[in-house]
């Protein structure tokens, strides 16, 4: 698992990193505005990618394990599904194109872009079910490699429709979309082992039965992740979504991590036999202390990363190489909102952890419940705070819906499990990294805080015994105590 982690880690890195390259592509050539514009769409795809994924991706995980279904009628009914349906969708949303328009109070001039990202969605989630299916089979390497020269392409063909051809945002989606379909290309023969031209409706109607409660979550913690965009437009200008839109961007780093733990963790532990004593009992022996270390050292990693980004943000705006902003000073209000992004996405890191309870236990409306709690507070606390306190009061409506859902989650595992997973040693992770950031916000000095965050990292793999060789070690080979 620390194996699978590690690669999903650096591959989600290395992926990201193109994001953030460009980052500075972005902040330099679109105005607030337009970047705000951008949002508002890159918004409305992460809602309708939930719909056209239709949590048949995390039926795919549930199933293909199954000893009693083939693999490749998994495969095939899932995919074909996806297909059917989602050009359906499009279909459907293209022909509504303008109503929909007015609907979400765009402007007319994102018409024609919208329509096009309707396409590009449909493409994209084929591409993603042929990546999330490496995933499934616990190919990381492929999985990563695959992503990563994605991520160049995307990064290429960005420089070259924005820089050289000045397409603007329409740059940006050709970008994307080239971009997956080459992933589609890559995918494919890995898939076409395991595809026929079938749908089984028995296993279908077991893959919507589990799956359908995870779109409902998924439609609530997109919500809950995008919403906040539409209200600040409604309540503030656009070039204010813009802005907020970037300190998301760069709060990712944390989402990073905690994308590459969930996707190395739940295939890892939905894998083991029922014999290891759960769900419906106290956790205990080899896999107990198994989840307990893991927990340890993702809330380890966790708390690095959040030094790393509150200690080291606010020097990025201050790079400039020959008139060219390594990030946009127009964007500088971004860095008062980052630290509460990314405490909110440390949450989502718990929660990912505590939702192996319910895939294990097959009670897949936990996931509602626990997105509807964070949707629910994320939502009212926005039209409350924003008002009052503008993409700040976003920011920590945003915070607050996290730890409702990872909270809730949490209450799920130890109700499932019997036991819960804190002990000493998270409590003086947490405390270390306290102590560490008030020491840095009392002496605001550069090499003060990178003294402070290395010893930090040495406090962590003191308290999880292990020596830096080791650590990097354990990331790449299973080790026996675990």
């Amino acid at each position: 698992m620390y194996k699978a982690t590690f690669f999903y880690f650096m591959g989600n890195i290395l992926t990201r990193f193109s994001g953030f390259i460009l980052l500075p592509l972005y902040t330099n050539i679109l105005t607030p505005d337009d970047y705000g514009n951008y949002a508002i769409l890159m918004a409305i795809y992460a809602i309708l990618n939930v719909l056209y994924q239709a949590g048949l991706f995390q039926g795919l995980i549930r199933f293909f394990y199954d000893k009693n279904l083939d693999p490749k009628r998994v495969v095939s009914t899932t995919l074909n599904t996806i297909v059917v349906f989602g050009f359906t969708l499009t279909l459907l949303l293209s022909l509504f194109n303008k109503p929909l328009i007015k609907l979400l109070n765009l402007d007319k001039n994102l018409n024609s872009l919208l329509l096009l990202l309707l396409w590009i969605i449909f493409f994209d989630t084929i591409a993603y079910f042929g990546l999330h299916f490496l995933r499934v089979k616990r190919l990381s390497k492929r999985a990563v490699s695959y992503s990563v020269i994605t991520a160049v392409i995307n990064l290429i063909l960005n420089v070259l429709f924005l820089i050289v051809l000045r397409l603007n945002i329409l740059g940006i989606l050709l970008a994307q979309g080239l971009a997956n379909l080459f992933l589609l290309v890559l995918c494919f023969q890995h898939l076409k082992g395991y595809y026929t031209l079938v749908l089984d409706h028995f296993l279908l109607k077991r893959l919507l039965l589990f799956s359908y409660p995870l779109v409902i979550a998924g439609i609530f913690g997109i919500l809950m992740n995008v919403a906040d965009r539409f209200i600040i437009d409604h309540f503030m200008i656009r070039s204010q979504v813009g802005i907020y839109s970037v300190a998301y961007k760069l709060g990712l780093l944390m989402n990073v991590l905690v994308i590459a733990f969930r996707t190395a963790y739940l295939p890892h532990f939905l894998s083991k036999d029922d014999n290891t004593g759960f769900p419906g009992s106290k956790i205990s022996g080899e896999l107990g202390g198994e989840l307990r270390q893991t927990f340890t050292r993702l809330i380890s990693l966790m708390m690095i990363l959040f030094l790393t980004m509150i200690f080291f943000l606010k020097y990025l705006f201050r790079i400039e190489i020959g008139g060219f902003h390594l990030i946009n000073p127009e964007y500088i209000q971004a860095i008062y909102i980052v630290p509460f992004i990314v405490l909110a996405y440390s949450f989502n890191g718990l929660a990912a952890f505590f939702s192996l309870a319910p895939y294990r236990s097959g009670k897949s409306y936990q996931f509602v419940i626990t997105d509807v709690i964070g949707f629910s507070l994320n939502i009212a606390l926005n039209f409350i705070l924003i008002p009052l306190y503008g993409i700040m009061g976003a920011a920590l409506a945003t915070l607050i819906g996290y730890y409702g859902a990872a909270f809730y989650m949490y209450f799920v595992f130890c109700n499932e499990m019997k036991e819960s997973v804190f002990n000493k040693n998270t409590a003086v992770i947490v405390a270390g990294s306290l102590i560490s950031l008030s020491a840095a916000s009392v002496i605001d000095l550069l090499f003060v805080r990178i003294i402070l965050l290395s010893l930090f990292i040495l406090y962590c793999l003191r308290i999880t015994k292990l020596n830096p060789v080791s650590f990097f070690r354990l990331t790449a080979n299973h080790s026996n105590h675990n």
